[in-house]
């Protein structure tokens, strides 16, 4: 039945558990409710708080709140959903305004002196290969559409994203800031072939030596942009075969050739002789 807890509840053991559950179910439910006025003040229905102090720890999982849904043998649900941990926020049935509305929030508080090595905000992993997944995200923005002023899947605010592996685009790309690899890869010296992969800015070095023209380009990926910085008169890129440019190039120092790679061909956009 209902129990009011009119100062602090400490629930101490190994398991809290039910039985069956029925209808609309909760092992633990938390709800406030309340009329006065909130001003810069916090109030939590559910809040898991961990303290622990005294000793190192290694290869330890010491968690806040966990929330688990584990499936059990024989279980089949169509079109059920199996939820961990869920965030809503949900205006009531009437409300003039909202300042910020937000379903789950997560923060690195850095207010004491010390060093995180890893500070995550948001992270989520997949772990295990016994079962099969048929879709699976990193993270699923399902409909962000219905800002009056504007609509952003993924907005950083203050920061760079940071994608450690290919980007794929489908659909159209509107892009409007710098798309671009930060690191300028150095070419081997005198690598026929060179490797473009993961970046987009390149640079012939010093130490080039002549008869190693360049006759393509390896694992470029269809739509993407190479820019070649000349640093050696001895490297002369051909045209001919994958490379199809307005005549060789000489990658005079100051010097820059501009790529796309279309279907396993590399076409020249433009050439400078800085």
């Amino acid at each position: 039945g209902n129990m009011a807890v009119p100062g602090s509840l400490e629930v101490r053991g190994a398991h809290l558990s039910v039985g069956t559950a029925t209808g609309t179910s909760y092992l633990v439910k938390g709800k406030f409710e309340g009329s006065d006025t909130l001003v810069f003040t916090d109030r939590s229905a559910l809040e898991g708080h961990v303290v622990w102090s005294g000793g190192p720890h290694s290869a330890s999982n010491i968690q806040g709140v966990v929330g688990r849904a584990t499936v059990g043998t024989g279980y089949s649900a169509s079109g059920t959903e199996i939820i961990g941990v869920r965030g809503l926020s949900i205006a009531g049935p009437s409300f003039s305004q909202v300042g910020r509305s937000v379903g789950l929030k997560g923060q690195v508080v850095l207010t004491q002196p010390g060093a995180i090595v890893d500070g995550m905000v948001l992270y989520g992993g997949v772990a295990g290969s016994a079962g099969t997944i048929s879709n699976l995200y990193g993270l699923y923005i399902e409909d962000i559409t219905l800002g009056s002023a504007s609509n952003y899947a993924v907005h950083t605010g203050l920061g760079k994203c940071h994608f450690g592996d290919d980007v794929h685009i489908a659909g159209d790309a509107a892009i409007a800031g710098a798309l671009s690899t930060p690191a300028v890869v150095t070419f081997a010296a005198n690598d026929t072939t060179p490797s473009v992969a993961g970046a987009n800015l390149f640079r012939v070095p010093e130490t080039w030596t002549a008869g190693n023209d360049v006759t393509d380009l390896d694992d470029g990926t269809t739509g993407q942009l190479v820019i070649v910085l000349g640093g050696n008169a001895d490297c002369v890129f051909a045209d001919s075969g994958n490379l199809v440019l307005a005549g060789p190039w000489t990658a005079h120092p100051g010097s820059t050739l501009v790529l796309v790679h279309v279907d396993g061909v590399w076409h020249e956009l433009s050439r400078s002789g800085n």
